[in-house]
């Protein structure tokens, strides 16, 4: 999988997608896929860091409740690090 990422990683309006369920993922992937956005597809905050540079372009999709590190934790340490990667946020219920 991060191989994977790491080819989409490469591209122009890249979207990020952080969500620890792997359902989510993958049908968000597919929708944003059929509009011509390529996302990347983390299923951890600590994943999308290890693979992902800190000063990446594009938009980071990035579900609040995750085990671990949660979203507003993800947002903290990007910001930390200088990131201005926009962040939209969701939780689903």
């Amino acid at each position: 999988m991060i191989k994977q990422n790491l080819t989409a990683i490469e591209e122009k309006n890249q979207i990020y997608l952080i969500d620890d369920d792997e359902s989510v993922r993958k049908a968000l992937k597919r929708l944003l896929g059929s509009y011509g956005f390529p996302a990347a597809v983390f299923a951890a905050a600590e994943e999308f860091l290890d693979v992902v540079p800190y000063d990446a372009t594009g938009c980071l999709v990035l579900d609040i409740h995750m085990p671990g590190t949660d979203g507003f934790q993800l947002q903290e340490q990007l910001a930390t690090l200088g990131s201005r990667l926009p962040i939209i946020f969701y939780h689903r219920r």
